[in-house]
Order: structure tokens, then C-alpha cells, then sequence
């Protein structure tokens, strides 16, 4: 991209076209021009939006990094043309304010947050009744929420808009030579896709801008005809207004921007309607706009026109950096400042110099905090490493000596025929949990608890048999009795309970205040264990029948 490449980005109701130029020598060669048309799901009035829809198509037409203007319509702006006193004791700050006086008065909107700018008219000073001179300007306001509205467009495209002009100086300056080089006004037709702007041009300078709301017409001749017959009735209209101002009422020539079928019916139209010779005109170095659909051609002529202007060093209007009033109070404010300034450097120096010692402490307090964090994470790593270990040791000791259990029942039982085991089932009930030491893992203490059950079925010849082996068993130290099922006939049913993974050989005690005490239910209490840790039950069962000792 050549640092001297500028685009114009001319933004319409339902269109937008970029046309990418370069100027030198006072001469405009364009290199592309696009024009794209606004999708329905862009918000017209979100300037965001609308920003970053036009990052997009700046992109798809390669004039990324290039300088950027921003071109508005002529309906955007309130333009006038005004008159102000003039004389030696009148300077360009004097004049500056008595713009914005008149402006403020024709403006609807505060012209606070407005952008204020203008034009000096080259036709010199006009006597008044009083003898002293007056100068014309045209001045012009851009609403605060539309300028708002640009700079919003540039922030979300991320440009850095270089101006925002106006689309129908841009034309009047392309129409400025043609006005020169006639001895009369030239009326200049800038056809759009939303609209049509008229100028009239005297001398090389623009003295009406005007804007109708005539879209585009399709290609159909019919709609064409239609719509430059409404062109040429507004056409007439812009020129009687001009020649009702005080105008000169001499036309010379009807110019109409660009090229194609609808810029020639449209100068054909006018220059019947107006009864004055009409051409149709794209700037020199231009050419290429011509191969563009219409009224692309027009829009892009208008755009190099904005180009061409600020090659010529004219005065020209710019409602990004408009003309402001003199600050009177700047150089005492420039004073306030430097003593500001020196006070910040005497006293803010030691404050400097220990918040740079204080961020040297921060970062060393930060890289031992995170010494301290990867520390806690290997910590809380190995005391988790330490409790699933702890958790699998548990249940490892965690088992019960069938064999040998069944071995001490069979004691217990008489001898066939006068008893008969033919039903044995085995069942284990066993947690493992873990106490906290004040909330915290370390210095917890891990146990384990387990119950053993055992169901014992079978026959008696003698019901008395069945009761004295209910006594043997109850009387014991390691299992405690309970009957499931009340006993019926030669048939007994019990259910035992120990909390032992082996038996200990049983002792007969003399009474039952040696027995040991069962929990409500006929279970014993677990030896161990409690339950702050969480708890894992476990069954383990074995079964046996057929058979007794």
C-alpha cells in the first residue's frame, strides 16, 4: 500500500462505496473502486455495527492501511451560506466565532456537541449600507450524535479516520475548473443510490448544495425515464432557488457525474427541462470508474473531487478538525500546568523511587507465593497418595477365618442323629473410616470395624437339644444369638454375631453377667472405628449346608 494512497469511504442510506485513489501533481488516479450494498441485519443507526460491516468490505477491496475520508451526504449537514463583518480589525479567530453565533441560531440540536466548520467564498467583500465590508462563508454543522456516529464507524472498522468531508464539495470542486472556464454558473447532478445532491458552481465556487430523495431508478427504461424525469423537475427547482438568492441567472451548462445509460438520460432530461446544453463528466484519471455499475461512477467522481480539494490546499470543510475560537486562557493554563509539573516532579520523585522498591518486594513476594502454592500442591499430592494407601492397608486387614469359624460351630453342634446342620450361610459387614484432627488430614487416625454373621438351619430329634445349643452358643464370649424364625417342630433357625475374624475358643461362664453385651437387635458393638471420614460397607458372604458336625 503507497503511503500517498487515500480512500474514500462515501457512506449512503443503503450503500456504501470505497474508492481507493492516489493524488499527485494535482492529479487523481484511481486504483479501485466497490461499492457494497448494506445487508438488512446492519442497523443503520448502530454506528458499531455499521463499523465493523465496513472493516469487512475495506478489506475485501485491498485498502487495508491506507488513509481514510469519510464522506457524508448533503442531508446529514445543515448548510448555510453567511454573511460576517469584515475590515481590517477583523482576524480569522473573530471569525471563527461569529460563524458559530449565526449557526447556533439555525441549528435545532445544541451546537455545543455539534461540529462547526466553513468555507471562505472568494467573491470578495460586498459593501453595506454603514460602509463597512462583509465577507461571505458557507458554514456548515454536523449534528453531535451523527459525528458521534462516525467516530463510533472508525473505532469498530479500526481506522483512524484522517477527515470526514462533505459529497457535494467533492463535487463542486470537480465541477470548479469547468465554472472557470465558462463565463457563467454550472449546475452539477450527483446521482446516488438513496438520493440526488444538485451544486451550483460560480466561478470556482460552490454556492448551492442540495439534496432530493430520489432513489435509483432499476434498469428498466421505463423506471429509468420515469426517474430522470423526476431529476430534471428538481433540477429546475435547485436552479430557481439559486437565481431567487441573488444567483447569477446565466447558466452555461448542465454537468451530470458520471457514466452509463442513466447518467445520459438524466442529462438529457435537464438539459430539455433547463433549455441549456448538458454533458456528462468523469474527473480525468478516472477512467476506471467508468466500467462500474451506476451510480457507482457518480459517487466515486464526488469522492475524488474530496481528494482532489485537499490537494489544491483550498480551504475546505472538515468536521473532524473543524475551526475553533482562540483559548485566551491557554497560556496562563500553560503556566497552572508547568507549576503542576515541576511540584509532581519534586514530589512525586521519592514517591516514584519507593513504589519501583515496593514493586520489587511485590514480585518477590509473588515468586515466593508461588514457591509456596507448587510446595502445597506436593503436599495435598502425597497426603492423597498417603490416605488412598492408608484406605487400601485398612481394607487389606480387613478379613474373616471362615473355615475356622465353621470349625467352632461344628464343636458346638451334637453329633447326628441327634442334631443335623443341613443349612449354613456366612455374611460380613465391614467399614473402614477416617477421624480428622481439627478438620484437617494430618494427625487423623484411620480404623476399621467388621460384624460376621451366621445362619444356622437344621433338625433336632429333641427340642431340648436345640435350647442347650442355643445356651452353649449364647454363653460364649464370641458370638451373640439371635433366632431369625421362631422354631417350629424338630426344625431350629439361628442367627449369630461376632465381631472376631477368628473364634476364640468359648468358656462356659457360671452366669450370664460375663456374657457379652449385645446392641439392641442381638448385635454386639463394633470393637473400633468411627465415622467422620466417610465409610465403606462391604458384604462378604459364604454359605455351607447338606451337612453338621
Amino acid at each position: 500500500m503507497n503511503k500517498r494512497d487515500t480512500a474514500v469511504v462515501d457512506i449512503d442510506r443503503q450503500r456504501v462505496t470505497v474508492t481507493l485513489a492516489s493524488v499527485d501533481a494535482g492529479r487523481a488516479v484511481v486504483k479501485s473502486c466497490r461499492s457494497f450494498a448494506r445487508p438488512a441485519e446492519v442497523d443503520p443507526f448502530d454506528g458499531s455495527a455499521v463499523g465493523v460491516w465496513i472493516k469487512e468490505k475495506l478489506r475485501e477491496s485491498g485498502t487495508v492501511g491506507a488513509r481514510v475520508v469519510l464522506s457524508l451526504p448533503r442531508g446529514d449537514v445543515v448548510l448555510k451560506r453567511l454573511s460576517i463583518p469584515a475590515g481590517a480589525g477583523v482576524v480569522a479567530e473573530d471569525v471563527v466565532g461569529a460563524v458559530r453565533l449565526q449557526m447556533s441560531r439555525q441549528l435545532s440540536v445544541p451546537a455545543e456537541s455539534s461540529a462547526i466548520d466553513y468555507v471562505p467564498m472568494a467573491s470578495g467583500a460586498a459593501p453595506s449600507s454603514d460602509g463597512a465590508g462583509l465577507a461571505w462563508v458557507t458554514a456548515a454543522a454536523l449534528p453531535g450524535d451523527r459525528l458521534d456516529w462516525c467516530r463510533a464507524v472508525g473505532r469498530s472498522a479500526g481506522i483512524r479516520l484522517a477527515r470526514i468531508g462533505l459529497r457535494c464539495f467533492g463535487a463542486g470542486h470537480v465541477l470548479a475548473e469547468e465554472s472557470l472556464r465558462r463565463d457563467g454558473g454550472v449546475l452539477g447532478v450527483v446521482p446516488t443510490g438513496s438520493s440526488v445532491e444538485f451544486v451550483v458552481v460560480e466561478s470556482g465556487q460552490l454556492m448551492l448544495a442540495r439534496a432530493v430523495d430520489i432513489p435509483w431508478a432499476a434498469d428498466d427504461a421505463v423506471e429509468l425515464s420515469a426517474y430522470a424525469d423526476r431529476v430534471a423537475v428538481e433540477a429546475k427547482r435547485t436552479w430557481m432557488s439559486h437565481r431567487a438568492g441573488g444567483g447569477d441567472g446565466s447558466a452555461q451548462v448542465v454537468i451530470v457525474l458520471g457514466s452509463g445509460p442513466g447518467a445520459e438520460a438524466v442529462c438529457d432530461r435537464c438539459s430539455s427541462s433547463l433549455e441549456m446544453p448538458g454533458v456528462t463528466m468523469v474527473p480525468p484519471g478516472a477512467s476506471t470508474v467508468r466500467n462500474e455499475p451506476e451510480p457507482t461512477s457518480s459517487v466515486a467522481a464526488a469522492s475524488i473531487g474530496l481528494l482532489l480539494e485537499e490537494a489544491a490546499g483550498r480551504p475546505m470543510l472538515d468536521f473532524l478538525h473543524p475551526r475553533r475560537m482562540p483559548d485566551h486562557a491557554a497560556r496562563r493554563r500553560q503556566f497552572v500546568l508547568g507549576g503542576v509539573l515541576a511540584a509532581i516532579v519534586g514530589i512525586g520523585t521519592p514517591v516514584v523511587l519507593s513504589q519501583l522498591e515496593l514493586s520489587s518486594l511485590d514480585d518477590e513476594l509473588r515468586r515466593h507465593r508461588e514457591v509456596v502454592t507448587r510446595r502445597q500442591a506436593e503436599v495435598s499430592e502425597m497426603m492423597a497418595e498417603h490416605a488412598r494407601l492408608s484406605h487400601m492397608e485398612r481394607w487389606s486387614d480387613v478379613r474373616v477365618d471362615w473355615i475356622a469359624h465353621i470349625g467352632a460351630l461344628s464343636e458346638q453342634v451334637p453329633s447326628p442323629p441327634e442334631a443335623l446342620v443341613d443349612g449354613l450361610d456366612g455374611l460380613m459387614n465391614a467399614q473402614v473410616d477416617f477421624t480428622a484432627k481439627s478438620g484437617q488430614y494430618a494427625g487423623g487416625t484411620w480404623s476399621s470395624a467388621q460384624t460376621s454373621s451366621f445362619t444356622i438351619r437344621g433338625r433336632v430329634q429333641q427340642r431340648e437339644t436345640a435350647a442347650s445349643l442355643r445356651g452353649r452358643l449364647a454363653a460364649g464370649e464370641v458370638y451373640s444369638v439371635d433366632s431369625p424364625t421362631p422354631d417350629t417342630g424338630d426344625r431350629f433357625s439361628f442367627q449369630l454375631f461376632t465381631p472376631y475374624a477368628t473364634p476364640r475358643k468359648p468358656e462356659v461362664p457360671e452366669g450370664r453377667g460375663d456374657r457379652a453385651t449385645p446392641r439392641a437387635g442381638g448385635r454386639p458393638e463394633s470393637p473400633a472405628g468411627s465415622a467422620d471420614g466417610g465409610r465403606d460397607p462391604v458384604d462378604s458372604p459364604v454359605k455351607a449346608g447338606g451337612g453338621g458336625s
